[in-house]
């Protein structure tokens, strides 16, 4: 041992080379005259008597920000993946869309249901929620099947079902309503995708919650994610390009204004997911109840 060591207090030992050298970088960080000796109990930091309650507190204070760093991620909800649901909804838009074609025939639900810009500026509602379950081909409805099925997936495994269904329904028709005022002419349109992409908006708006994103995963994150899908998947030939966007501001919109409940888990039980689910279910056939009269 060396005199300056002899002039030292031992203040922690450690037979790990790379701990205790962690531990003189923060004394030294802190101005804190010390020194390191290898002996045969191990690798020992010694510190000056006067210094030794101030090295004490550092070492402290860096041990729990060290246990703060390697705790593992904070958990969020992970509701029951509840694929026969989404599977039975996405059949049952499959199976409409095929009934469509029964008599009385596609032109008399397509008159009935499709999103007219001037019939909804005329005030029929109904419109915005009827035209999410009609599709012009089969192509149209396979690719909202697919996508529409992964992101509700997704966003129904961290808000549970009554949530997912409810926000994504109230997305599509918003954004169909937008859609509307901005042609404010004799613009049509259909299709689920208006709802799809608000499915992404409400799953990238969720996310600014803590409880519903990975740990250190930037805000800004989640938003250029949604905006590269909507670049991606919402420009294709025959698309409703303005309607997909509309449905993804409409999503982000009501997504940041559920936070406050989601974020206290209101109805978040199975009681709760199974009200919100049968109302959402409840307000498309409200919707085809009026547009049939």
């Amino acid at each position: 041992m060396t005199d300056t060591t002899e002039r030292y207090e031992p203040l922690a030992t450690s037979r790990d080379r790379r701990i205790a050298e962690r531990w003189s970088l923060v004394l030294q960080a802190k101005e804190i005259p010390h020194t390191l000796a290898n002996l045969p109990e191990g690798w020992t930091l010694y510190v000056a008597g006067e210094d030794r309650e101030r090295a004490e507190r550092e070492l402290s204070q860096y041990e729990q920000e060290e246990r703060a760093r390697r705790a593992p991620p904070p958990s969020f909800p992970r509701y029951p993946v509840a694929v026969p649901g989404l599977v039975l909804v996405l059949c049952l838009l499959a199976l409409f869309h095929s009934y469509t074609y029964a008599p009385p025939g596609r032109e008399f639900w397509l008159a009935a249901g499709r999103a007219s810009a001037i019939r909804i500026g005329d005030g029929e509602w109904w419109r915005a929620f009827t035209a999410l379950t009609l599709h012009s081909d089969l192509d149209h409805l396979g690719s909202n099947l697919v996508f529409g099925g992964v992101v509700l997936w997704a966003l129904r495994r961290i808000i549970g079902a009554g949530w997912a269904w409810l926000l994504v329904l109230a997305a599509g028709a918003i954004g169909n309503v937008f859609n509307a005022w901005f042609y404010g002419s004799a613009h049509n349109s259909i299709g689920a995708s208006t709802a799809v992409f608000g499915a992404v908006g409400v799953l990238s708006a969720v996310q600014v919650l803590e409880r519903f994103r990975l740990p250190r995963t930037r805000i800004w994150i989640p938003f250029a994610a949604g905006l590269a899908l909507l670049a991606f998947l919402g420009t294709s030939e025959r698309t409703d390009f303005m309607a997909h966007l509309f449905g993804f501001v409409a999503g982000l919109g009501v997504g940041l204004a559920a936070l406050p409940a989601l974020g206290r888990g209101v109805l978040m039980v199975p009681a709760g997911r199974v009200l919100l689910s049968l109302f959402s279910l409840l307000l498309v056939l409200a919707a085809w109840a009026r547009a049939l009269q």
